[in-house]
């Protein structure tokens, strides 16, 4: 119970201590009898230290990178700064959901949040190549890329990783290596039966994520090798809070590597949730008040969908049937912040095919 409240308060100056909790609680989680996945039975409480963990990290490299931006910098000059996210064991509502609280009113939204969404104005901008920000490359992307180092250099690094030292001009080495010993463990778990490990999967999946984007060369090994298991939360059949992580993890995934996600959305992702969004009715502003699964996970997706349908490539094959779902949820009577969310969709659409 003390542990994740001193993983949320620690700086990068730290990174050494996160990776010694993190060493120590992979590798004395227990293994059942027969499975080869580290930690299959591992209480509850070690994936929620080590999704804040990641957490905390993904905050720190977001903090560092809204200093490089000048937009956000004005911003702060006029005193509306990014909040830091309380909660350490979950995407907040605001990372889930947009711009507002579950009542309707406006909040200062997370450094995380606004990266993950790609909403600031910086971080945001509508032309993207591939599924990447042209912005992002070298400043909220990618801006600890590996350097070109003749032979000797490079065994000099080999050296030193095997001593657990940062690489020279590497500024997030070690973080890296904590987010890819996380992220390949809880992978595993994306798919356990109990409801809270598959969201704290999920939840570690995301910002372990955005601790590798740092580094492209090193990020997308890792979305390869974490994709299969995250294939069945985008099932018809997989319980809506579960929809709803896996929509923001493919938002997350679409903003880091467009190419990949082009090449399997339709084919992959989209069938179950086309399903989904289909036959459940919408959710009415008359019960939105209740902050439902099911508003959860229609607003997740909507939030995907709109995101995604701003570089035409990614909903190449299935735009009719994304226009479908995007009539249907902008009638009258349907809860406004999904009315909201289907409008920007209908406009992205009709942006690129009027």
């Amino acid at each position: 119970a003390l542990l994740v409240p001193v993983e949320q308060n620690v700086g990068l100056d730290m990174v050494p201590f996160l990776a010694n909790v993190v060493h120590t609680l992979l590798h004395s989680a227990p293994r059942k009898q027969g499975m080869h996945e580290l930690g299959s039975s591992a209480p509850d409480w070690v994936l929620r230290a080590l999704a804040s963990v990641v957490r905390q990290l993904a905050r720190l490299i977001c903090e560092r990178r809204r200093l490089r931006l000048p937009g956000l910098r004005r911003a702060e000059a006029e005193g509306r700064r990014c909040r830091v996210d309380e909660a350490g064991e979950s995407l907040s509502k605001t990372e889930r959901s947009g711009d507002r609280t579950p009542g309707g009113t406006s909040e200062t939204r997370s450094c995380v949040a606004v990266y993950l969404l790609g909403q600031m104005k910086d971080w945001g901008e509508e032309r993207r190549s591939n599924g990447f920000f042209l912005s992002d490359l070298g400043v909220v992307f990618d801006e600890d890329a590996e350097p070109v180092e003749d032979d000797a250099d490079e065994e000099g690094e080999r050296a030193a990783a095997s001593l657990g030292k940062p690489a020279r001009h590497s500024l997030f080495s070690r973080e890296r290596r904590i987010a890819s010993s996380v992220l390949l463990w809880a992978r595993h778990h994306l798919q356990a039966p109990s409801a809270l490990r598959r969201h704290l999967a999920h939840v570690a999946v995301v910002h372990a994520l955005t601790v590798l984007s740092t580094r492209a060369k090193e990020l997308l090994p890792h979305v390869h090798d974490v994709w299969p298991s995250v294939l069945p939360s985008f099932e018809a059949s997989a319980p809506l809070s579960v929809q709803a992580d896996a929509c923001i993890l493919l938002q997350h995934a679409a903003r880091l590597s467009g190419d990949f996600v082009r090449q399997r959305f339709a084919s992959e992702c989209w069938p179950g949730l086309w399903v989904q969004l289909r036959s459940a009715p919408a959710v009415l502003q008359s019960k939105a008040a209740a902050w439902s699964p099911q508003l959860k996970a229609q607003l997740a997706t909507l939030n995907a969908l709109c995101f995604l349908a701003g570089d035409p490539a990614l909903v190449d094959g299935v735009a009719e049937q994304v226009l479908v779902i995007g009539i249907k949820f902008c009638t009258e009577g349907v809860a406004d912040r999904l009315r909201d969310c289907a409008w920007r969709l209908l406009r992205s659409l009709a942006a690129e095919d009027p």
